[in-house]
């Protein structure tokens, strides 16, 4: 079957969500809550994801067995949230959440007043990430 988005991009998609979330977490623990709450709605994605990519690849799943239309509407939803991640992950290395351990402090506590500037733009991005945990939850 060919959905216009392969296994593989799925589960680069996945990685992507694992990646960020492991990097959000590194810094979280000093963090403002939102960041926090990030890094908890990534892993939700980045397992969520996970799910999905063990049903693509059993032609017995549930989703398999619903058709081409609903395959389909997850490839879409998938589309949606790698756009989405890889907004989230421009915004990280602008703002230094991606670990990096060759930086200085000076340049950390720089990235970390830029990051309070953009709040707004990563709450935006949050609430991006929420809703797509919400359409690829399972219960």
């Amino acid at each position: 079957m060919s959905f216009g988005f392969a296994i593989g991009d799925f589960i680069a998609v996945g990685d992507l969500a694992h990646r960020l979330w492991r990097d959000v977490y590194s810094v979280a623990r000093a963090a403002p809550q939102d960041l926090k709450e990030l890094s908890s709605e990534l892993s939700v994605l980045s397992q969520s994801i996970s799910i999905l990519v063990e049903d693509l690849n059993n032609p017995n799943s549930t989703l398999i067995m619903a058709g081409d239309s609903r395959v389909k509407l997850v490839t879409e939803m998938m589309a949606g949230a790698k756009e989405t991640l890889t907004k989230l992950q421009d915004f990280a290395k602008r703002h230094g959440v991606i670990r990096t351990d060759d930086r200085s402090k000076v340049k950390k506590v720089f990235d970390r007043l830029r990051y309070a500037k953009d709040a707004s733009a990563l709450n935006s991005l949050r609430s991006k990430v929420r809703s797509s945990c919400k359409l690829f939850s399972f219960g």
